[in-house]
């Protein structure tokens, strides 16, 4: 081979390695989008089955066993949350939609696993309960209404500076 030949082929052995590399970035690029991607989802399939848990719940202490006809007999603003017999390590013994109040300030912290290799991530779970008025749900209101709104937010290290955040309004309807 003379001098030509050989810088031709070590041209073009710096092409193919520059390629290679470029790939290479791309798919570990592709691998990282992949997986934020599975992160949030999972935050958000997190946030809408608790909403599912708790839209299966009475909608209050009071209406869990007779009819309520005027919003002032539900549970006081300053009320919701926990009853007595209700824990919050075990959302099991909640009985209506506002016992998941307790997670305002105390999150409720679940984890997922991506692959079976990797280590569990955890997610933060803050959850706000509020009565609002149907004519204005991003306003709580003061008093006691046939509305109840649900806000949840979802952190965690592996959702990085992000917050999911999702609500849900959930309504007592009673048929006379």
């Amino acid at each position: 081979m003379n001098t030509g030949q050989t810088m031709i082929t070590i041209g073009a052995m710096l092409l193919l390695a520059a390629m290679v590399m470029r790939v290479n970035t791309l798919f570990n690029s592709t691998s990282e989008a992949l997986t934020d991607s599975k992160l949030r989802v999972l935050a958000v399939s997190e946030a809408i089955s608790i909403f599912e848990e708790a839209s299966g719940k009475a909608f209050d202490n009071v209406s869990d066993t007779t009819a309520v006809y005027d919003p002032s007999i539900f549970t006081p603003v300053n009320k919701l949350g926990l009853d007595s017999g209700e824990d919050a390590s075990n959302p099991k013994t909640f009985n209506d939609f506002d016992d998941y109040l307790c997670y305002k300030d105390n999150p409720r912290i679940d984890s997922v696993q991506i692959l079976a290799s990797h280590a569990k991530l955890p997610f933060k779970v803050f959850i706000d309960v509020c009565y609002v008025d149907p004519s204005n749900p991003n306003v709580p209101s003061p008093i006691p209404t046939f509305h109840k709104k649900m806000t949840i937010k979802v952190t965690g290290p592996a959702l990085g500076t992000d917050t999911i955040k999702m609500s849900t309004v959930n309504s007592y309807w009673f048929f006379r």
